[in-house]
């Protein structure tokens, strides 16, 4: 069987039940031979791969405030001549997230719905969807985490976005993050119920803060190199269920990604200085394989950063084109290194792919 074919046609709940089943008994197989010693331990069965993520949200300002009239120039102008142009020149393949005030904009996603060479997932502010929308604007900035609405208002905040995509692009959704990553024990089960393949909100060392102070997400201890999900969905958990978590590339405190300060190191530009995300690029590349796959490279930002004064980043048109000109040394430094892009949801196949592969050197 093929199981990544048949992973990709795969639709119903049903045959999804059925791939959870045979991804349980690859796993045993593979724990019970590798008890007795079995092969591949050292192999390198996935190669790294590069990820450009971006969360596409409405125009900002530099407090993050919302207008009292929501623009949209990260989407009209600034995806389609700046980074799409840029993406295309170096073969790098985004992967979009998107939040709800944009699926509502019938001109941002006439923009979307033509874009080459990427995939469109979903994003999700809780503020911005029902039940229990709240109004943001420029002095009342989204601050909400999902993690702290109860589990059916999660849950159905979820439902209404997914359903809000696939009516308006006619397909159904396979990547999700979390606005400001803030997942929680249920959101996975919910995404998988809703049959999306991949989480990207894990943001390896790192703590997240409620505006109440609730020190919630705690990423510090989460892994760095992508996992499958608990059966029962917490994202917090590897195990073996179909959903995949792809944290992103953050460098702990002295660590050979991160660097000798007491904060983490993001891969994100403006973040972090171009010299140490080429630093990054090239610890990945020399990197030894890990669980039979190479780190792979997983990049964010988000598209109103390439607008001056659109976001708390670049605000003027020059700082723009530097920002630009990181984004290009990095390219640069990827393609030299022969690691290769994809999507978060062509990761996933080549993780099914993969496990597959892994478990055969068993048997």
């Amino acid at each position: 069987m093929c199981y990544r074919l048949f992973a990709s046609q795969t639709r119903s709940r049903t045959s999804v039940r059925v791939l959870q089943r045979f991804h349980s008994i690859l796993n045993h197989l593979c724990r019970a031979a590798g008890s007795k010693g079995g092969r591949g331990a050292d192999e390198c069965l996935l190669d790294s791969y590069l990820m450009v993520t971006i969360d596409v949200e409405a125009d900002s300002d530099k407090n993050w405030g919302t207008p009292e009239v929501l623009t949209f120039r990260n989407v009209l102008e600034a995806i389609p001549n700046r980074l799409q142009p840029l993406f295309a020149q170096y073969g790098v393949k985004p992967t979009y997230l998107i939040s709800p005030e944009v699926l509502h904009s019938a001109d941002c996603c006439a923009v979307l719905r033509n874009l080459a060479c990427c995939e469109l997932g979903t994003h999700l502010h809780v503020e911005d969807i029902p039940p229990e929308v709240i109004t943001v604007g420029p002095t009342c900035p989204r601050r909400g985490m999902q993690w702290e609405c109860r589990p059916e208002i999660e849950q159905r905040k979820l439902q209404n976005l997914t359903r809000l995509f696939t009516d308006t692009f006619g397909s159904s959704p396979r990547s999700f993050r979390a606005g400001r990553f803030g997942v929680g024990h249920h959101t996975g089960k919910f995404l998988m119920e809703l049959g999306y393949r991949v989480d990207s909100s894990v943001t390896p060392n790192v703590c997240w803060k409620s505006h109440g102070g609730t020190p919630f997400p705690d990423f510090t201890d989460a892994r760095e190199l992508p996992y499958w999900v608990a059966a029962d969905g917490d994202l917090f958990n590897s195990g073996d269920s179909l959903l995949l978590e792809v944290p992103l590339t953050i460098g702990a405190p002295g660590s050979p990604l991160g660097a000798k300060g007491k904060s983490p190191v993001w891969f994100r530009p403006w973040y972090t200085p171009k010299k140490d995300l080429q630093h990054i690029v090239r610890k990945v590349a020399r990197s030894k394989p890990e669980a039979g796959m190479r780190r792979p490279l997983v990049m964010m930002f988000h598209s109103m950063e390439v607008v001056a004064g659109a976001s708390p980043y670049p605000q003027t048109k020059a700082e723009v084109e530097e920002y630009l000109d990181v984004l290009k040394a990095v390219f640069d430094m990827t393609a030299e290194l022969g690691i290769k892009c994809c999507t978060l949801s062509e990761y996933w196949q080549q993780c099914c792919g993969a496990t597959v592969q892994s478990k055969a050197l068993y048997l």
